[in-house]
């Protein structure tokens, strides 16, 4: 073999290639391939028997163990879920564009009826005075994407440290209270994030103060708690 073609065989280009072909031969080709052999292997096994439904049951439970044996792969579990949606949700201050951001129609509030937050003691955090902005608004709300739900929200809010747009804004009972301040009005301070000890169907909740950015006071502290739908697909 020449210098220039051992040259080229060494080549990043080269290299590159060959990884690629090996991940996809690893990561599509090869589970495909095990997944018709162990779906055929079923088929014959239970060809002979009258009780069809023996065939159905192993291809539902049998096969995912099976698959899962091989590859060393499993569901991830809501923990790991939970964990894997407080990454994505550290990219910005809006949990609202956040979300918004693999939601193919614009997300939407569902008003609910609950005036009381499930931790009073954030209020506290808003530093209140006795003058007029003492007032506080409660608002309890699940987002939507569509007709899924992807959060549950508490925002105890400070309506006269809010701009006259965003209060009107609020009035509209289906916004986002995010998208009705402005996304870029404000900055997230994370107060604290769990993901386990949840109601069901909750993989992570999140606790925050909103601080507007003009003079760093807190506008409204945040209980949020989301579904597995919160993570894109």
């Amino acid at each position: 073999m020449t210098t220039t073609s051992a040259m080229i065989l060494k080549s990043p280009l080269t290299k590159t290639i060959a990884t690629i072909r090996k991940r996809l031969w690893r990561i599509f080709l090869l589970p495909a391939l095990v997944r018709l052999f162990l779906q055929g292997a079923l088929k014959r096994t239970f060809s002979g028997i009258s009780n069809a439904p023996f065939y159905h049951l192993g291809r539902s439970f049998l096969l995912p163990f099976l698959y899962y044996g091989v590859f060393g792969m499993a569901p991830a579990s809501a923990h790991d879920q939970g964990q894997k949606l407080r990454a994505l949700l550290l990219e910005r201050d809006s949990a609202t564009a956040s979300l918004q951001s693999f939601c193919k129609t614009p997300i939407h509030a569902v008003l609910l009826h609950n005036h009381s937050i499930p931790d009073s003691a954030l209020i506290a955090s808003l530093n209140l005075s006795a003058t007029s902005d003492a007032a506080i608004n409660i608002r309890h709300v699940q987002l939507m994407c569509g007709s899924t739900l992807l959060s549950e929200a508490w925002n105890a809010y400070v309506p006269n440290r809010l701009t006259p747009v965003a209060r009107a804004r609020l009035a509209d009972k289906h916004t986002p209270f995010g998208r009705a301040i402005g996304s870029t009005t404000f900055w997230r301070e994370r107060l604290s994030s769990r993901v386990t000890g949840l109601p069901t169907g909750f993989i992570l909740e999140n606790r925050a103060l909103l601080h507007r950015h003009t003079d760093n006071l807190p506008i409204a502290a945040v209980l949020e708690r989301y579904t597995k739908d919160a993570l894109p697909r």
